[in-house]
């Protein structure tokens, strides 16, 4: 482009450039922004197909007159979203215009505190819109309402694939909302169920009838049912490959009916439990998932529970180590056990989720023979069963231990003591603890009792003293130093260089090391402790990845002077990775 022909203004943009900035703002921003600009800008909004996305909320009333008069109306044609925060704004729309089939290109509504009684009237409107997709509704709480009806009118909306209904946890214990198919009633064309409240085994397969093309199903709360669970008549949900329960409250017993009652090709399935232990039983979720959904790609589960004395010896060695056999090996899921104070949940969740933990990014991981890859939204997905068979993809047993934090009350030992049973009953191969209220001898000691540890990821130790190594407690320090084989080690929100030689001090076995570099340390400074240590201690360091933020090509450059100019290393290669900085040598 020639000097003459840059853009300098801001309004020398095309048409089609702002077209595209109008698609990330509000609809009443880009009316108070830019409408009154000039005459240009007004006969960009008024006349062109800009697809407005209307948001009704923190307005004054003069404010609301004026958005509906000189945008919603004038503009209805191209409105594909309506946001409204309460019923007030709703009734407010209803003065100047009625939610009718004008609104031909509306697509999503979005409808927050809003009565039942307004949302009922409602209804009538919004089956007149023909491609109305997506519907959410935050209703006002209301003990005891019966949700059918609700429901009822929200399978007769033609076009709608997308339904979310959430209301307060303290009011839907008394909810009633069984939906029994009429005789010759259609079916919902919804694709996307959430409902953000309780709901019973019973109430479930009724809805189930109404949609037979349900992909994408969420339930807050699954709750036993009152009454006999009916299963004479079947209910196949052949396109169902995704459900999460925030909650289950079922046996398992239960459970296993559900899922061999709905006959699904699930691939995604996410539960949270807080009371019932039945669901942790790895044998059984071995014959569920190998009879009935064959199909699983990714499995999370989380069992919540307050810490309770000679309970998890037990438990541990019974369960926790049968997540490790082959069938899990090869569904790349790990057993977790996370501690907070006195709750203690124990999950299973998919490896990628743990090997993006290590590794920070898939290109880093696949260095090691870790073969992830990024979907379209830059989440790390799993691999199918060819990548599983290549020999290049190593997936070993893993279990983790995650420490988040002690009670404020409770002392170094008596935390070792508390939990030593867990510590000791799983063989536990990675540690992921946060030592922001974790004093260092915790953590010593816990590396100490944990000799099967591969991989360490620690957060915010804190500073530590020039003579730490060598104070009364050096002993144990160098006797976890010698014992441990972790050879993976992360350290996030590090503070001062320090706090990297006492880490690497504790595994001398450390192949791969990872650190969040802050803004104000000195990187050079900090690779060459890092390097110069690999021949007295670390002599198994082959690889570092140096987290920074806004990483580029410039300290690329300065990191291979100052190798190459103090012969640090001498094969090795180095790359930027995003913002990690990623080195490897032989």
């Amino acid at each position: 482009m020639s000097c003459s022909n840059r853009i300098t203004y801001f309004e020398h943009l095309s048409d089609e450039v702002f077209y595209e900035i109008f698609e990330y703002i509000d609809g009443w921003n880009i009316y108070k922004g830019f409408f009154n600009l000039n005459s240009r800008f007004q006969n960009l909004i008024i006349h062109s197909p800009i697809p407005f996305k209307i948001k009704l909320y923190s307005l004054s009333q003069s404010e609301v007159k004026h958005y509906c008069n000189n945008v919603i109306v004038s503009n209805k044609h191209c409105i594909i979203s309506l946001y409204f925060e309460n019923e007030s704004f709703i009734n407010e729309l209803f003065i100047y215009c009625v939610i009718d089939s004008s609104f031909d290109r509306l697509e999503s509504i979005f409808l927050g505190e809003i009565s039942f009684d307004q949302l009922m009237t409602l209804f009538f409107y919004l089956k007149s819109l023909p491609r109305l997709f997506s519907l959410t509704i935050h209703p006002d709480a209301e003990w005891g309402y019966d949700l059918s009806t609700t429901y009822r009118m929200i399978f007769s909306l033609p076009t709608l694939k997308y339904n979310k209904l959430s209301l307060f946890s303290d009011v839907d214990e008394d909810l009633n909302f069984f939906v029994p198919l009429a005789i010759n009633e259609p079916f919902s064309a919804i694709e996307y169920l959430i409902m953000d409240h309780n709901c019973s085994l019973n109430e479930l397969f009724s809805m189930f009838r109404h949609t037979p093309q349900l992909r994408h199903l969420s339930c807050q709360n699954l709750i036993e049912s009152e009454s006999s669970i009916d299963t004479k008549k079947s209910v196949i949900l052949s396109n169902l490959t995704y459900l999460r329960i925030g909650n289950s409250q079922i046996g398992f017993d239960e459970f296993e009916m559900f899922i061999a009652e709905i006959s699904s090709p699930l691939q995604v399935l996410n539960i949270r439990q807080y009371m019932g232990e039945d669901y942790l039983d790895a044998d059984r979720w071995e014959q569920l998932i190998k009879i009935y959904i064959p199909h699983l790609r990714r499995f999370d589960y989380e069992y919540y529970q307050l810490f309770m004395p000679g309970y998890e010896e037990t438990f541990l060695y019974k369960n926790i180590n049968r997540f490790s056999s082959p069938f899990w090996i090869e569904r790349q899921c790990f057993f977790e056990v996370k501690i907070k104070d006195n709750d203690m949940i124990y999950a299973i969740h998919p490896y990628k989720n743990l090997c993006l933990d290590i590794y920070k990014h898939a290109q880093i991981a696949k260095h090691f023979n870790q073969n992830i890859a990024y979907n379209s939204t830059q989440h790390f997905v799993m691999l199918n069963q060819q990548d599983i068979d290549k020999p290049s993809t190593l997936f070993i047993p893993t279990s983790q231990l995650s420490i988040n934090g002690i009670s404020s009350a409770e002392r170094s030992q008596s935390f070792i003591d508390k939990f030593k049973s867990t510590f000791v009953a799983a063989q536990f191969t990675r540690l992921n603890i946060n030592c922001t209220e974790i004093p260092i001898g915790i953590l010593v000691n816990i590396l100490y009792i944990l000799p099967n540890l591969d991989s360490l990821k620690v957060t915010s130790l804190p500073f530590i003293e020039e003579d730490c190594l060598f104070d009364n407690d050096g002993e144990m320090r160098y006797l976890t130093s010698i014992s441990n084989k972790i050879t993976k080690v992360n350290l996030e929100s590090t503070s001062d260089i320090s706090q990297v030689h006492f880490l690497l001090y504790l595994c001398i076995c450390v192949q791969y090391f990872q650190v969040d570099v802050p803004e104000n340390m000195n990187l050079e400074m900090l690779v060459r402790v890092i390097l110069t240590k690999i021949e007295y201690y670390i002599p198994q360091l082959r690889s570092l990845c140096l987290h920074i933020l806004n990483a580029n090509e410039e300290i690329i450059y300065q990191l291979q002077k100052l190798i190459d100019t103090e012969h640090l290393l001498t094969n090795y290669i180095i790359k930027r990775i995003y913002n990690n900085i990623f080195l490897k040598w032989n």
